[in-house]
C-alpha cells in the first residue's frame, strides 16, 4: 500500500523490513520454525500490525483500558506483557487498531454499542501514552481506516446491517458523508442473520480487498466473506463487487467452530499476508471461552484471496516469513550455499574491487562468504559483502542471459537488488532453499550446469527450478565477526568473570551480576543483529529476557537488569571488536559502555554502565558457548581416537577431493583440525545433525556415494547438502563421542582399533569398542588478529620535513601467534582505491600525501583494525615570480623601483628564496620585503626558491632598465633656459639626453673682468635650481626626473646683471616674489624697485627669438626658462614655492 506524500501514515499491511532478528544458530540452515493457535484466550476482535521489528496486538477489553501487547515473533505474541496505554473511561470497548501517521499512533475503537473515537500517541512509542482526539462517529461500531494509493484516508465501520464508509480530511477528523459500501444479500450472509460488520481493508500486489464478517460471533455460522475494489470512487458501492463465500467458517473437525472478523497482517519481510480471527469455541456464551488464532492467507490467480479451512489448535504452524524466530531477515549476515554444488557464493580473495566476479567455493567460514541482506522493498534485499565491503550486482542491470555477477559499490540500484522466493512455501515446509531473482534483469543467480568446482563463476539464468538455482543461508560472522542468533558467553577482560543471570533467573528487572564460568545457561546469550552494528543480547536461562539499561537511564553507575524484550534503545547494544580482540558493549539510548566496576574479579559484583574510558574494564572476551552436545558450534576440534590415541587427518594436508582420511599422531596442524558444524531444528531441542570441515583443506569428512557397506573408507569431499556428510554424535560415559554417518547408518571406526600409523578410517556397525569412540579436543580459540606493518623504502624520508622525493616502495610483513600459516590474507587500499589483494611491495608514486590503508587476516576470520601509513612524496621544486612596483615619493634621487619575490610551493611548502643584485653577494630574501633597485640604466636580478622537502628551483633572471620621468622638454635653439631640481648628484649627463659635451654660458660677476663662463669645466658641475643659462641645443632635448626638486631658498644677487630662473614647476607671478637687502629687510618686487635695490623689468631670450623679451612687474615667472635682472647692490631674490609645495610628483 503506498503512503500519503504529504505525511506518513503506515497502514497495516505497510510492511516493513525493519525486523529484529532472532536467527537460529550460526551453522543451521534456515528453515521455518512453528507456533501453534491459539495466541490468547479470553479475548476478541483481534487486530495485529508489524512495524520496525515488532508485532503490536490489540484485542477487546470489557475493562475499559486499551493494552497492546508487542512481540518480536508471533510465536511470543500472545504471551508479551500487555501494556496498557489508555483509559477510555467507559465500561466496555471494542474492535481497537493501531496505525501510525506523521510520527505520532492513532487507535480507533468502538466506545459502547455506537461509537468511534480515535486517540493519538503523546509520542512515537506505542507503547507510550495517549489522550482523546476525537469522536468520529455517533451510529457506526468496528472502525478501520482505508488509505487509497493517492493517500486519500476513509473510515470504514459497520451499522449492524450494513458496511459504511466515509472519507476522512486527516485521521481524526470527517471529510464527508457516509456512504453503503455493502449489505448481507447473499444466500450464506442471509442464514448467518441480519448482521454484516468486522470490514477490514488490506492491499496485494496493487488489489484492494475489504474482508466482512456476517452472523453473531457466538453461533457457530459464524462466518468471512469479501469485497473486491474495481477502481473508481472508494466510497461508492458500485466500485466494489463480492467474492463467493463465505471464504472462512465453521470447521468442527479442526476445533474451530465460530470463525470470525479476520484481520490481515503483513509477515515481517513483506512477503506473505496473514489474518487473526477470533473462535468462540464453546458456543455456551462463555466470554472466557472466545480465542484469537492466525494463520496464512494465500491467493488466487486472479489475485483474490484464499483464507484456507481453519488450521486446528495445537498443530505447529510455519511461522510468517521473516519472522525472528528463524527466517530470512534484515541486518545480519549470512552465508549462502549453492544446493546443487554445495560451494559458497563467495568475493575472490576478498576482493573488494568493484567488477571482481563473484564465484563458488568451498565453505571456509571467512568474511569473503558472509554476507549481509539490507532490505531494498518488499521482499528484496541487497547482498553485502562483509570482506569485501561491495555489493554483489548485475553488470549495468543487464538481462542478457549467462552474464556473469560481479561486486560493485552499493549504489542502491535495481542491478543490486534480489528478490528471495522460499522454495515450496512455508505452508508446505519446502526445502528451506531460495532463489535469488536480479529486479533489473528478472534472471536468477544461477550456477551454469550446477558445476561443483570451486571457482565456478556465478551467472545469471532464467528461472528453471534446477537446484543450481537454490541457495540455503546460513548465519555467517559479521564485520564484529558475530554471527546473529547464536549463543556466546561475555568474559570481562579484566576480572575475568562471565556476565551472569543469577540463578537463571526469569523475572523480569533481575539485576545482572558477573560470577564463575560454569557453562550454566545463565551464562549463555543470544546475540542478535539489529542492523548498523547495533544488537540486542537475549539470556537463554531467562525465558528470553534481554539486556536491558533500565528506563533508557544514562546516568553513570546504572545497574543493568533483564527485562521484557522491546526493540526500545535501552536494549540495543553497539558492539565493536577492539585491536586486542576483545569487545565494548555501548548503550544505544544511554551512549554508556557495558561495565565491571573497577575491574572486579568479586563474583556477585553487580554490571553497570559508565563512561567510555578505554579500560580493561569496559572491554569484554565474546565467545561462542557450547550447545547441548557441549560442542561449540563452528568451532575447531581434533579428533582422536580412543584405541589408536592418533589422530583424525588428511594426509600430506592434501587440499584434495578423493584423498581419504587416515590417523596419525596429533602434530597440532591445520590438516587434523576438524571445523563442527550443526544442521537440525534450532538451539533448543539438541537435536543437531553435524558436518565435519577440515581447516586446511575446507572439504568435508565424506562416506563416498552414500554408501552403506561396512569397511567404506571415508574421504573427504566438496561440502554439500547429502546425508553422507552429516553425522549424529552420541557422547559416551568417559566424555569421547561416536560418530554415527547418517547415510549409512554407520560408525566412524578404526579397523581392529589400529595403532598403525596412516590406518584409514572406516564405516562399521555399532560394536561399543573404543575403536568407535573419539576424544573431542577444542583447539585453543583464536581471537587475536594479525599484526601487519608497512616498511617503505628508503627506509627514511630523503627530503626534509618528512618528506620523499621520488617514488617509494612499500613491504608488508605480517607477524601471527599461532605463525605465518595461520594468516589468510593481506589487504591494501592507496588513496582510498578499492582494496586489493597484497602480493608484492607497493608502488607509491607521485607528488601527493599518500595514505596506505592496510590490514590481515587469519585462518579464524579474525581481522585487524586497519592500520595506516602517510607516504609523503614532493618531487616537484617551488617556482617564485618576480613582481616590480614603483617608489613611493620619498625616493631618493636616483629613482628606484621595488621587486617582490612570492615564491609558492604546494606540497612539503616554500623553505627559503634566495635572490643576488647585479652580480652582488646572494642573500636570502624576506617574504613581505621587496629588493629596492636603485639607478637608472640596466640591473639585472637572479632568484631562486628551495622547499622543505629539498628541491631547489631552477634560477630564474629579470633585467630591470630603469629611466627616470621627463620633467620638460627644450626645443633645439639658442635660448635661456633654468631647471627645477638639483643634479648635482648625477651630474650634467644624468640629468638631461644631450649630446655629450653640450656647454651651457652662465655670466659670472664675480670675476675682475665679468664674463661668461661655460660649464660644465669639471665633473663637479651641475645643473642647480634657481640659475638661468645660456644653452645652444642642437636636438630637442629632454630634463629628466632625476634630481633632486628645489626646496626654496633665496637665490644671490650681486651688483649688475644676474642670470636667474625659477626653481619651481609651476609659474609664479613677480607681485609673490619678494626682494631682501643685506638688513634683512624684505621687499615686493615693486618695493624693491623703489628702494632702486633691483630693477622691475626681467629679460629673457626664449627659443626662437632674435631679441630679448622683457618680462615686467604683473608678468609671470614660467619654469624652465631663464631670465635677466639687474641688481644695484647686493640682495637676494626670495622665490615662494607653489600652493602645495613642489609641483613635481615622483611615481
Amino acid at each position: 500500500m503506498r503512503q500519503r506524500r504529504s505525511a506518513r501514515l503506515v497502514p497495516p499491511l505497510a510492511l516493513s523490513l525493519l525486523a529484529l532478528a532472532l536467527c537460529l544458530l550460526a551453522s543451521t540452515p534456515l528453515r521455518a520454525q512453528t507456533f501453534t493457535n491459539p495466541l490468547v484466550t479470553g479475548a476478541g476482535d483481534p487486530y495485529i500490525t508489524y512495524k520496525n521489528g515488532m508485532y503490536y496486538f490489540l484485542t477487546t477489553n470489557i475493562s475499559g483500558i486499551i493494552t497492546i501487547q508487542a512481540s518480536p515473533s508471533l510465536a511470543t505474541l500472545g504471551t508479551a506483557p500487555p501494556v496498557s496505554v489508555y483509559n477510555t473511561g467507559g465500561s466496555f470497548f471494542e474492535s481497537p487498531e493501531l496505525y501510525q501517521f506523521n510520527g505520532l499512533w492513532y487507535i480507533y475503537y468502538t466506545q459502547g454499542l455506537y461509537g468511534i473515537v480515535v486517540v493519538e500517541s503523546d509520542t512515537s512509542n506505542p507503547l507510550g501514552t495517549y489522550h482523546y482526539k476525537n469522536t468520529l462517529t455517533n451510529n457506526t461500531y468496528d472502525g478501520s481506516l482505508l488509505i487509497m494509493p493517492n493517500g486519500n484516508l476513509y473510515l470504514l465501520g459497520s451499522t449492524f446491517g450494513s458496511i459504511v464508509i466515509q472519507p476522512l480530511s486527516n485521521p481524526y477528523t470527517v471529510g464527508g458523508a457516509q456512504t453503503t459500501l455493502a449489505v448481507h444479500d447473499q444466500p450464506w450472509e442471509l442464514q448467518a442473520g441480519n448482521a454484516i460488520e468486522g470490514p477490514n481493508p488490506f492491499w496485494h500486489n496493487g488489489q484492494l480487498i475489504i474482508l466482512y464478517t456476517v452472523g453473531k460471533y457466538y453461533e457457530s455460522n459464524y462466518a468471512a466473506g469479501a469485497l473486491r475494489y474495481n477502481g473508481g470512487d472508494p466510497a461508492n458501492a458500485a466500485s466494489y463487487s463480492k467474492l463467493p463465500g463465505p471464504l472462512f467458517s465453521q470447521d468442527a473437525n479442526a476445533g474451530v467452530y465460530a470463525p470470525g472478523v479476520p484481520s490481515a497482517f503483513a509477515s515481517p519481510d513483506g512477503m506473505q499476508v496473514w489474518f487473526a480471527y477470533s473462535d468462540y469455541n464453546d458456543t455456551s456464551g462463555q466470554d472466557a471461552h472466545r480465542t484469537i488464532l492466525a494463520q496464512q492467507m494465500h491467493f488466487d490467480a486472479a489475485n483474490n484471496p484464499i483464507l484456507d479451512t481453519p488450521v486446528p489448535p495445537g498443530q505447529p504452524i510455519p511461522l510468517p516469513s521473516g519472522d525472528p524466530k528463524g527466517s530470512l531477515l534484515t541486518g545480519a549476515a549470512f552465508s549462502l550455499t549453492n544446493e546443487a554444488a554445495g560451494l559458497n557464493l563467495e568475493d575472490p580473495n576478498s576482493s573488494g574491487v568493484s567488477g571482481a566476479l563473484v564465484q563458488l567455493n568451498t565453505p571456509n567460514g571467512m568474511g569473503a562468504q558472509s554476507w549481509r541482506l539490507d532490505a531494498a522493498s518488499l521482499g528484496v534485499y541487497s547482498l553485502y559483502n562483509i570482506a569485501g565491503a561491495q555489493n554483489l550486482d548485475d553488470p549495468g542491470g543487464s538481462n542478457a542471459l549467462g552474464t556473469k555477477l560481479q561486486f560493485y559499490t552499493p549504489d542502491g540500484a535495481t542491478a543490486q537488488q534480489w528478490r528471495f522466493t522460499l522454495q515450496g512455501g512455508f505452508q508446505s515446509q519446502g526445502d528451506g532453499t531460495y532463489t535469488l531473482t536480479n529486479v533489473a534483469a528478472g534472471l536468477n543467480l544461477d550456477d551454469p550446469s550446477g558445476s561443483n568446482q570451486p571457482g565456478t563463476k556465478l551467472q545469471l539464468y532464467t528461472p528453471n527450478g534446477a537446484t543450481a538455482q537454490n541457495f540455503e543461508l546460513y548465519p555467517a560472522p559479521d564485520d564484529q565477526g558475530l554471527i546473529s542468533g547464536a549463543l556466546y558467553t561475555l568474559t570481562s577482560v579484566a576480572g575475568g568473570l562471565n556476565l551472569d543471570n543469577p540463578s537463571g533467573s526469569k523475572q523480569a528487572g533481575t539485576p545482572l551480576q558477573l560470577y564463575y564460568a560454569n557453562n550454566a545457561t545463565a551464562q549463555d546469550w543470544r546475540i542478535d543483529a539489529v542492523g548498523d552494528g547495533v544488537y540486542t543480547l537475549t539470556n537463554l536461562a531467562s525465558g528470553m529476557l534481554r539486556l536491558d539499561d533500565p528506563s533508557g537511564s544514562t546516568q553513570p553507575g546504572t545497574q543493568l537488569q533483564l527485562y521484557y524484550d522491546n526493540t526500545l534503545p535501552p536494549q540495543n547494544w553497539i558492539i565493536r571488536r577492539q585491536p586486542d580482540g576483545a569487545y565494548t558493549l555501548t548503550n544505544v539510548a544511554a551512549g554508556l559502555n557495558l561495565n565491571d566496576p573497577g575491574g572486579s574479579n568479586a563474583p556477585g559484583t553487580k554490571l553497570q554502565l559508565d563512561a567510555p574510558d578505554g579500560a580493561t574494564a569496559q572491554e569484554w572476551h565474546i565467545q561462542l558457548a557450547p550447545d547441548t552436545n557441549g560442542i561449540v558450534i563452528g568451532a575447531h576440534y581434533t579428533l582422536t581416537n580412543e584405541a589408536s590415541g592418533l589422530a583424525l587427518s588428511v594426509p600430506g594436508s592434501s587440499t584434495n577431493a578423493f584423498t581419504q582420511v587416515d590417523q596419525e599422531p596429533n602434530a597440532g596442524g591445520a590438516n587434523q583440525q576438524w571445523r563442527l558444524d550443526a544442521l537440525g531444528d534450532g538451539l533448543y531441542n539438541g537435536a543437531y545433525l553435524y558436518t565435519l570441515t577440515n581447516v586446511n583443506s575446507g572439504l568435508r569428512l565424506d562416506d563416498p556415494g552414500g554408501s552403506n557397506q561396512e569397511g567404506t573408507l571415508l574421504w573427504q569431499y566438496y561440502p554439500n547438502t547429502a546425508t553422507a556428510q552429516q553425522y549424529q554424535l552420541n557422547r559416551q560415559g568417559d566424555g569421547s563421542y561416536t560418530l554415527t554417518n547418517v547415510a549409512a547408518g554407520l560408525n566412524l571406526d578404526d579397523p581392529g582399533g589400529s595403532h598403525a600409523v596412516g590406518t584409514k578410517v572406516q564405516l562399521y556397525h555399532a560394536n561399543g569398542a573404543t575403536a568407535q569412540n573419539w576424544q573431542f579436543g577444542l583447539v585453543a580459540s583464536d581471537t587475536t588478529p594479525p599484526a601487519t606493518t608497512a616498511t617503505p623504502n628508503p627506509a627514511a624520508p630523503n627530503g626534509g620535513g618528512g618528506w620523499y622525493t621520488g617514488p617509494v616502495q612499500v613491504t608488508l610483513t605480517v607477524t601471527d601467534p599461532h605463525g605465518a600459516a595461520n594468516v589468510k590474507a593481506t589487504y591494501y587500499a592507496l588513496d582510498g582505491a578499492a582494496s586489493q589483494a597484497y602480493a608484492s611491495p607497493v608502488s607509491v608514486s607521485g607528488d601527493a600525501v599518500h595514505t596506505l590503508t592496510y590490514h590481515s587476516i587469519d585462518q579464524a576470520g579474525n581481522a585487524e583494525a586497519a592500520r595506516t601509513l602517510t607516504v609523503k612524496i614532493d618531487g616537484t621544486p617551488p617556482v617564485t615570480t618576480a613582481t616590480a612596483a614603483t617608489m613611493p615619493a620619498t625616493a631618493n634621487a636616483a629613482g628606484s623601483i621595488q621587486v617582490t619575490l612570492t615564491a609558492t610551493d604546494n606540497l612539503s611548502g616554500v623553505a627559503a628564496t634566495y635572490y643576488t643584485l647585479d652580480g652582488g653577494a646572494q642573500q636570502t630574501y624576506t617574504a613581505g620585503t621587496p629588493v629596492t633597485i636603485t639607478g637608472v640604466g640596466n640591473h639585472t636580478l637572479s632568484y631562486y626558491s628551495t622547499d622543505i622537502a629539498g628541491n631547489t628551483e631552477l634560477t630564474h633572471t629579470l633585467t630591470i632598465t630603469l629611466t627616470a620621468r621627463v620633467l620638460h622638454t627644450f626645443a633645439p635653439g639658442l635660448q635661456m633656459i633654468a631647471v627645477t631640481e638639483d643634479y648635482s648628484g648625477v651630474g650634467f649627463a644624468g640629468a638631461w639626453d644631450a649630446p655629450a659635451g653640450q656647454r651651457l654660458a652662465v655670466w659670472n660677476l664675480s670675476l675682475p673682468i665679468p664674463r661668461y663662463v661655460y660649464t660644465p669645466q669639471s665633473p663637479a658641475d651641475a645643473l642647480r635650481p634657481g640659475q638661468g643659462y645660456w644653452v645652444q641645443l642642437a636636438q630637442t632635448t629632454r630634463l629628466f626626473d632625476t634630481g633632486t626638486p628645489a626646496t626654496g631658498g633665496p637665490i644671490p644677487l650681486v651688483s649688475g646683471w644676474n642670470m636667474i630662473g625659477n626653481p619651481f614647476a609651476s609659474a609664479v607671478s613677480p607681485s609673490a616674489v619678494l626682494v631682501k637687502d643685506v638688513a634683512g629687510h624684505q621687499f615686493t618686487f615693486a618695493q624693491a624697485n623703489a628702494q632702486a635695490l633691483v630693477y622691475s623689468t626681467l629679460y629673457t631670450w626664449p627659443v626662437g627669438a632674435t631679441r630679448y623679451q622683457t618680462q615686467g612687474p604683473g608678468g609671470t615667472l614660467l619654469p624652465y626658462q631663464g631670465y635677466w635682472l639687474y641688481a644695484f647692490r647686493p640682495c637676494s631674490l626670495l622665490i615662494p614655492a607653489p600652493a602645495g609645495g613642489q609641483a613635481v610628483r615622483r611615481r
